[in-house]
Formats: structure tokens, C-alpha cells, sequence
């Protein structure tokens, strides 16, 4: 995990040498309540007391800090690396953004722009995700993500972080070590789930999950149709294939699972109203009725 990290901050900095080399570009320190727009281009930004910074279309900014309850609105333009510290926060509604690290209790707020390089939470930091892209998000410590917008490629969460997933886009969610997932909408093509994690799932779209290690997945479904090779022992979820049915507010689902090992646990929480047992012929007949 941390190897990837280096990699990627050595990887950057090759990419933009020339953009730090720059003798023209300045810095800038705001303390207190001071408050400046950014048009043009800057190497370092530090903030302080309750500053505020706006990087408008045009501005850049290598390096960006926000420390005490300083807050940066990136509105256009592109920062490098933005570091958020203490309880200041952050708000990237427009603009790119190669690398973001939100450290310890300090809260991100993400409503439109790219952040093309990665998106890491860090301690207690929080995460409010309802827009825009991010190549890559990986959670780490105990900070909390909250997704009900927007998209990400690759979706990593370690530690004992928690994610919770109402909407948006997501093309690969991986949660590891003893994180928890709470997924209750959007969409997801690859769910695997490693380690210790738990997930809990009661709403959404999830094409296929691998469920790995001793990780522990929870379906909260009212009624469950199950295909050739998958059967349930008590609550309990076993084998691989397909199933659909209802979420507990009637939405209808359908996905894959492709792995299920011996040591990981897929419940059906509550036990559902009705379950039927299928070959996969009968599969697209339940996408026209519900089994009764």
C-alpha cells in the first residue's frame, strides 16, 4: 500500500519537473481571515488561520496546503497536489487536480472537476464525494467516505475506514484489511472484498462479486431467486453463480458471484420472504415475474 503510494507521488513528480522548475512561479501565505484569488500561476500555497484561497480558470498551483479552518474552492484551473490538515476543508466543484491527501480531521467536498492523479483519505478525514471524476480513491486509517455522486475507476479501502455508497459510479471496489462498506445505491461493475472487511449491500447495481479471505458480505434482500450453483445453508450464501430478486424497498437486482471462498461469509439478512431455486434457464423468466 505504501510502495503504491511512493510510486505514485515519483511518478508525478517526473511528470511535472518542468512545472516546478519554473523560476516565475511564486508563493503565497494567507494567515488569519485573508482571503485571495488565484488567475495565475503559483508554486506553493499555504493556509493558515481562517484564509480562504479561490483558484479561478487560469490559476494553478503546485503545492496547496490548508491548515487550522482555512478552506480552498477549486472553481477552474488545476493544483498539483492539495493537502488538507487540522479541520480545514476543501471544495472542488471545477478545474483538475492531480493528487489530493485529506489528513486528519479535515473534510473534502467534491462536486465536479477531476482528480486525475488520486484521492486519498487519511486519520479522521471525511470525504463527501457527489460529483466529478476520480481516477483512483483509496481510503486508509478511520476516515469515512460518502459517495452519492460521481464516478471512480478504482475504489480502495483499507484500515478500518468506512465507505458509504448511495450513488454514483464505480468501476472497481476492493475493501480490504477491516474496512466497511455500506452500499445502498450507484453502481458497481467488480466488487472483491479481502481481508476482514464487511459489506453491507441493500440497494444498487453490482454486476459481479468476488467475496476472498474471511470477508463478510451482506445481502439485505426481501426476495431472492438463486441460479444453478448456489443453494443457502440457513442464511448463508454458498456457492458461485447468478441470483436476483428485490431489495427491501422493491427494487429488483441481478448479479453475478464469481467467487465465493470457504472462508468468507455471504448472509441473506433478513431471511427472505420467498426464495426460489433455479437452473440458469430460468433466469430470464424471473426478469418478467417475481417467483411467488
Amino acid at each position: 500500500m505504501k510502495t503504491k503510494f511512493k510510486f505514485k507521488i515519483a511518478a508525478f513528480a517526473v511528470i511535472f519537473a518542468s512545472l516546478l522548475a519554473d523560476p516565475a512561479r511564486g508563493d503565497f501565505t494567507l494567515s488569519d481571515s485573508q482571503d485571495l484569488i488565484v488567475d495565475t500561476s503559483h508554486n506553493r500555497g499555504d493556509l493558515w488561520g481562517n484564509s480562504r484561497v479561490a483558484i479561478l480558470p487560469g490559476g494553478s498551483v503546485n503545492f496547496l496546503n490548508t491548515y487550522n479552518s482555512s478552506r480552498a474552492y477549486i472553481a477552474g484551473g488545476g493544483v498539483f497536489w492539495l493537502y488538507t490538515y487540522d479541520s480545514s476543508s476543501a471544495y472542488v466543484n471545477n478545474g483538475n487536480v492531480m493528487g489530493f491527501a485529506v489528513c486528519n480531521s479535515s473534510v473534502a467536498n467534491i462536486s465536479g472537476g477531476n482528480i486525475s492523479g488520486g484521492l486519498f483519505p487519511f486519520a479522521s478525514s471525511t470525504v463527501n464525494f457527489s460529483g466529478g471524476y476520480s481516477w483512483d480513491t483509496e481510503s486508509h486509517d478511520s476516515s469515512v467516505t460518502n459517495i452519492s455522486g460521481g464516478g471512480t475507476t478504482a475504489l480502495w479501502t483499507y484500515d478500518s475506514s468506512v465507505t458509504n455508497m448511495s450513488g454514483g459510479g464505480v468501476t472497481y471496489f476492493k475493501p480490504l484489511n477491516s474496512s466497511v462498506a455500506n452500499i445502498s445505491g450507484g453502481s458497481i461493475h467488480w466488487l472483491w472484498t479481502y481481508d476482514s472487511s464487511s459489506t453491507n449491500i441493500s440497494g444498487g447495481s453490482i454486476d459481479v462479486l468476488r467475496a476472498s479471505n474471511s470477508s463478510t458480505v451482506n445481502f439485505y434482500c426481501k426476495d431472492l431467486s438463486l441460479g444453478e450453483g448456489l443453494s443457502l445453508d440457513g442464511k448463508r450464501l454458498l456457492g458461485t453463480g447468478y441470483f436476483n430478486g428485490e431489495w427491501m424497498d422493491g427494487t429488483p437486482y441481478t448479479l453475478s458471484i464469481s467467487e465465493n471462498d470457504p472462508t468468507a461469509t455471504i448472509l441473506i439478512v433478513p431471511e427472505p420472504a420467498t426464495i426460489c431455486l433455479l437452473g440458469l434457464g430460468g433466469l430470464a423468466f424471473l426478469r418478467r415475474r417475481r417467483c411467488s
